[in-house]
């Protein structure tokens, strides 16, 4: 096992091409037109070697890079000096399942209001980036008074054309638009996370369902050309990419929002992809809004202690439901506690308990090969990953309660956490039987200076039983950060008009553009030019209005409270 790969990267190297092909998790990231790899790094120095070698490089910023490897290749690049590590991409998926008066949008968008007597803030010289699905620029939530569009860039990665302003105004006046910018949004998403942020819907600017109805817009289209199909973290990477370099060119402070994630890693911000965020954070007058993710209530986490008595065992179940695929768990634990790890079939049939330090145990049970990749620390993570891949050998795995066994040989700190995949992409009755409902916070939500948003509920401010919840695992950093409206959240349509949808997708651009009306007031306004990151963040915190029925603030459900933009500006 190659120490500087992630653990997902290292078993989908082991499979056979029928079981990668199987393997929807493992296989994202694999390409099998030319047998290549895409894969995320951290490097230091020059590529120039892996381009030696006849690797494709896109370098990002601040030391990241995506590189395109040939199959055979991948060790001998990951082993390369000027490599850090190495992580394979993640499926990403949609958080989804008028709110601007219960977040205290309005009071500042009346003319002459509440902020030392300046006229309405409506997020005029900010950019607001958004990475998703795309969007439908004929819809009129995003075009000027005088039928010119508001987005500068939109750049399609599914052709991987870039249309710039000029164009999109040319398609405009056409009548067939789509000759001329042949970028559509197949499944809306994106459309209804940037209407929520900054459509304009109407000329009393009041009226409209947006907030920040003067930013500007930069898109990136990530999703495939394919309803109901996501993208990857690379994409997602590079997209951050592209609207930083942009919104720099441009020089103007931005916030980019970002409405997907995935469940796989250890919870605590140190995956490549939120180092990367971290690092975009600091260097740049820009707030990232993340989605705190879908997961709270899909019984797809289960956490607890183990005994610190020798030989102390938990059993942990699961429900696989019918018709189900290959899927792996990730159990992640201190390092510290020397444990084993089993799993037993629903005939009764299992595996040997496993403990050896990066090995890659293989078993073949109920007609279903069993993967446990017994992991070690990695230089961004103190913390342990045992992670079991289940493949059938047809084309289902076997239905029934498996259960996991967790033996204790030594136990100091004893926290064990499990998650399944990401319920979007499993079938809806494979579930833990005792789920935790915490720490279900989505990737790459927990960076930490990203906000991280989840979702209530405003017609009755109880949060969202969908909501993501946290605290970060072990680390306990205060997350999601707040929460606001994504029940029945009306937006921009791709078909035109409006439509209803819900999730913390709904939830972060209400956030990013109230970020975008701040940092018009302290930037573009010159009220306070240092408006942005960290300090916009702890403004909403301070702003964030206390729920009914959540006694203890920070709350593991909505962190510091409920978005209040007027009572953080009042700060």
């Amino acid at each position: 096992m190659n120490e500087k790969q992630d653990n997902q990267l290292n078993l989908a190297l082991e499979l056979t091409p029928e079981q990668l092909n199987k393997s929807r998790e493992l296989s994202v990231g694999f390409n099998q037109s030319d047998n290549s790899w895409d894969l995320i790094v951290r490097y230091q120095g020059s590529l120039d070697g892996a381009r030696a070698l006849g690797v494709t490089v896109s370098e990002l910023s601040n030391g990241y890079a995506i590189l395109r490897v040939p199959d055979f290749l991948v060790d001998t690049v990951s082993n390369l000096e000027e490599i850090i590590f190495v992580e394979k991409p993640k499926s990403l998926e949609f958080s989804v399942l008028n709110e601007k008066r219960v977040s205290c949008v309005n009071q500042v968008q009346v003319p002459g209001s509440l902020i030392g007597g300046v006229s309405g803030l409506f997020g005029e010289g900010v950019i607001i980036g958004i990475a998703d699905s795309g969007i439908d620029y004929t819809n009129s939530a995003f075009k000027n008074a005088d039928n010119t569009t508001r987005i500068l860039k939109l750049w399609d990665q599914v052709t991987d054309t870039v249309f710039d302003e000029k164009q999109i105004n040319e398609a405009l006046q056409s009548a067939n638009p789509y000759q001329i910018v042949n970028s559509r949004d197949v499944s809306g998403h994106g459309t209804h996370v940037a209407g929520i942020a900054a459509g304009n819907f109407s000329e009393d600017k009041n009226g409209n369902l947006g907030i920040a109805t003067k930013s500007r817009l930069i898109i990136v289209k990530m999703a495939e050309p394919a309803e109901n199909s996501f993208p990857k973290t690379t994409q997602l990477m590079e997209a951050v990419d592209f609207i930083v370099k942009q919104a720099n060119e441009y020089g103007m402070p931005f916030v980019i929002n970002i409405s997907f994630g995935n469940t796989y890693g250890s919870h605590d911000g140190t995956s490549l992809i939120s180092t990367y965020f971290d690092s975009i954070i600091d260097g740049n007058r820009t707030v990232m809004v993340i989605g705190s993710g879908n997961e709270g209530d899909s019984a797809g986490h289960v956490g607890g202690y183990m005994d610190d008595a020798e030989g102390s065992r938990q059993s942990i179940e699961f429900q696989v439901s019918e018709y189900q695929g290959a899927f792996s768990i990730q159990l992640w634990k201190n390092y510290v506690d020397v444990w084993s790890v089993g799993l037993t079939a629903p005939s009764g049939a299992s595996t040997s308990q496993v403990s050896k330090d990066g090995y890659i145990f293989s078993y073949e049970l109920d007609n279903t090969t069993i993967k446990i990749l017994y992991g070690t620390p990695k230089p961004y993570s103190r913390y342990q990953e045992v992670y079991i891949n289940l493949i059938p050998r047809d084309r289902h795995v076997k239905s029934g309660i498996w259960t996991i066994h967790i033996m204790s040989e030594r136990t100091v700190n004893g926290r064990y956490d499990l998650w399944l995949p990401i319920s979007g992409i499993i079938n809806e009755n494979t579930r833990f039987l005792t789920p935790d409902p915490f720490i279900t916070l989505t990737v790459p939500s927990a960076t930490s200076r990203a906000v991280t948003v989840g979702a209530y509920n405003s017609n009755n401010d109880t949060i969202a039983t969908f909501s993501g919840r946290g605290f970060t695992r072990e680390n306990d950093k205060i997350k999601p950060d707040l929460v606001a409206p994504g029940v029945n959240i009306l937006s921009a349509s791709n078909t035109g008009g409006t439509t209803t949808r819900s999730g913390t997708s709904m939830a972060a651009p209400f956030v990013a553009g109230s970020a975008a009306l701040m940092m018009e007031w302290g930037i573009v306004r010159g009220n306070d030019p240092f408006l942005y990151g960290e300090k916009v963040k702890a403004y909403l915190i301070r702003g964030a209005r206390h729920l009914p029925g959540i006694d203890r603030y920070p709350s593991r459900l909505a962190g510091w409270g409920a978005l209040c933009l007027r009572d953080s500006l009042l700060q």
